[in-house]
């Protein structure tokens, strides 16, 4: 026997630690293989919708998202040819011969005259079924498709239903004629002078239209065509002529207190208001009884207010949410929609706060001002449920305006932004705006431009390229980047002025394969660069998205220290032109200015650097093409120009419009 060793608990202890780690052992394993398993069912359905998911009473998984677009397409297209079927049930009545149940059918399809009441986006209910299960946690990624696959999860999505002229069809279908319900009411014929004339009352039958609409959206979301139940009732006037006569003085009074206010003011839309005057919502006027309230009050016909939001208000405010879009070709983003939220007028919230001030001004307590009530729409897709490179959100933006730029110039920077939209910068790159937007060359569909390259006017392949440098460099600094290279021009030009306050500074040249305009992606995960060209508004916009991580990034407006003036006016010999032609390009004063460029990391901390530029002066230069009597023998025995000293030109004279200057290069440029 062992030395300390004690037989009756040795062995015991043993085996207990020996089924413990078998137990931790089959835990890791299974908990392996359960893993390995949810991670090759998410692989396998990589590219189609998760067994189990439903679009409405439609099974769709195993289905590509092209398949359920043409799938909801053919439900669209079935709504748009059969309509909304409508089983009509109540008690006939004197009012209402001959009302026994019946099938009536409500058209959808938009038409000349009216718009759809069903706007079904069949691209987008393809995404949504496609994202069912691939958005959140890595570990509610793994799992969430066996839930989906055990609870038949319905895809989350809503079919735009116009119920307002939802309600018009149905009014239009189920009213019986001459026969619609109604109290007595006040017309108003003028305000002023004040003249009025009373609508008798009328029994009948009527319907929950708002209520029938409500049904009729849920049930296109279950994409069910059954009829829909739709329940008559008796109505019983409640308002008699006679109430309506003896408060017409009180109507009078609403209305003499004059205008109503409707000011819409929202971190979401640009404040507006809108004044409704008198002689309007006097025919909105409608009599009513208020519980413990003797005699008739007036407040507003609420279909009647909600007709005039919707034609007078709701097109200038509203905005329907964007739906994203990100279709990846290789290292390129080939089809990019970023997501925007949409903006609705609260219709409701807003008849109901106009109908509130019509009653405190029936006891003299009307402010006349109402405010109104906009909500946001969000997407029903995210964008980071589209891609797996963390990009989900705007970064930063950058502009800068070309403004009365030549024909070429702009081709040349159209041409520019069609080949940097879409770069996809990876984790730790280093940006160039060369590398992306050029070579600058013909076969790349670059054309030539006319520059100012030292003192000579000529054309030049890829003329306005510093337009592009320029709006790359604010929008890295607004995505607070480290900037790595970056060279002003050498002429201050107006293209490229601060936009508050004119000042030369915050410019970029580019100029292969020399000058460039780099940063670095030091965020960890990948950047998405997207351009886009304003003709109308002349304006570029670049736009970098990716994953915020709590940088920020600002510059100050640039200073000017010193202003150098141009100087006087040049004029030199060439046999470059015809004879007695003359080309001119505006004179240049330099510049010293700078800004300061602060970006605050993801760590928090806080990084400031100066940016420096100088500008040279130019004065005035023009070229006249030497008379042949003027020019000598040349060694070669061509005839060519005298050179002669510059000669000042008479202010104003032979101007032309502001051409692209070459950049001030670090190394001389070659001799032509």
């Amino acid at each position: 026997m062992e030395q300390g060793l004690n037989p009756s608990q040795k062995p015991g202890f043993f085996i207990r630690w020996r089924q413990l780690l078998f137990v931790i052992l089959a835990v890791i394993i299974a908990g392996g293989v359960v893993i390995g398993s949810a991670a090759a069912y998410g692989a396998y359905y990589a590219s189609r919708v998760y067994p189990g998911a439903h679009l409405g009473s439609i099974a769709i998984g195993g289905l590509t998202p092209a398949e359920v677009t043409v799938l909801t397409a053919t439900v669209a297209e079935r709504y748009n040819r059969d309509g909304l079927q409508l089983l009509v049930t109540g008690r006939p009545s004197a009012q209402a011969e001959g009302m026994i149940p019946r099938l009536v059918t409500i058209a959808v399809a938009k038409s000349a005259e009216n718009p759809a009441v069903i706007e079904i986006s069949p691209e987008v209910v393809g995404a949504q079924a496609l994202a069912l299960g691939r958005t959140g946690s890595l570990l509610r990624r793994l799992f969430e498709p066996l839930y989906i696959l055990v609870s038949a999860t319905r895809v989350r999505w809503e079919a735009g239903i116009n119920e307002r002229e939802l309600e018009k069809r149905l009014r239009s279908a189920l009213a019986s004629g001459s026969d619609e319900p109604r109290n007595a009411t006040l017309l108003v014929e003028s305000v002023a002078p004040w003249r009025y004339s009373v609508v008798a009352e009328r029994s009948g039958s009527s319907f929950e239209y708002a209520a029938i609409a409500r049904e009729a959206a849920r049930q296109v979301s279950l994409l069910s065509f059954k009829p829909i139940a739709v329940q008559a009732f008796d109505f019983t006037p409640t308002i008699k002529a006679a109430d309506v006569e003896s408060a017409a003085p009180l109507a009078e009074r609403v209305v003499n207190l004059g205008n109503l206010t409707l000011v819409v003011s929202s971190t979401v839309v640009t404040p507006m208001s809108w004044v409704i005057i008198p002689s309007v919502f006097a025919s909105w006027l409608e009599p009513r009884e208020l519980p413990g309230q003797n005699g008739v009050v007036f407040g507003l016909r609420l279909s009647a207010v909600n007709d005039f939001l919707q034609t007078a208000i709701v097109p200038t405010l509203s905005r329907e949410p964007v739906e994203p879009r990100f279709v990846r070709n290789g290292e390129k983003v080939v089809d990019f929609q970023p997501p925007r939220t949409g903006v609705t007028l609260d219709a409701l919230a807003i008849v109901t706060r106009l109908d509130e001030e019509i009653l405190r001004r029936g006891s003299g307590q009307g402010i006349s001002t109402v405010e109104g009530v906009v909500s946001v729409v969000q997407p029903l897709t995210q964008l980071s449920a589209l891609n797996d490179l963390g990009i989900n959100d705007l970064v930063g933006v950058g502009t800068s305006t070309f403004r009365d730029s030549h024909t070429n110039r702009i081709k040349n920077i159209a041409n520019a932004v069609g080949r940097l939209n879409g770069v996809l910068i990876a984790p730790g790159e280093e940006f160039s705006a060369n590398h992306y937007a050029g070579p600058y060359t013909r076969e790349n569909g670059f054309l030539p431009e006319q520059v100012i390259k030292g003192n000579e006017i000529k054309p030049e392949i890829g003329g306005g390229m510093c337009q592009i440098g320029t709006t790359l460099f604010r929008m890295a600094m607004q995505s607070g980047l480290d900037i790595t290279e970056r060279r002003n021009h050498s002429l201050v030009v107006g293209y490229y002025s601060d936009p508050v306050n004119g000042n030369p500074g915050t410019d970029a040249t580019l100029y292969e394969p020399i000058l460039d305009l780099k940063f670095r992606n030091d965020t960890g995960r990948y950047l998405l660069l997207t351009t886009e060209i304003d003709y109308k508004e002349q304006l570029l916009t670049f736009s970098l998205w990716g994953t915020p991580d709590g940088r920020a990034g600002w510059y100050t407006h640039p200073l000017v220290s010193r202003w150098i003036p141009a100087g006087k006016a040049q004029q030199f010999l060439v046999d470059t032109l015809p004879p007695g032609t003359t080309k001119c390009q505006n004179a240049f004063r330099g510049a010293v200015a700078s800004f300061l460029y602060t970006r605050i990391t993801p760590e928090g901390e806080k990084i400031e650097r100066t940016f420096d530029s100088v500008y040279r002066p130019l004065p005035k230069i023009c070229l006249v093409g030497k008379a042949p009597d003027d020019l000598v023998a040349c060694p070669t025995g061509k005839k060519c120009a005298v050179t002669e000293a510059p000669t000042p030109l008479a202010p104003g004279v032979g101007d032309a419009p502001l051409v692209e200057p070459a950049p001030e290069l670090p190394v001389p440029a070659p001799t032509e």
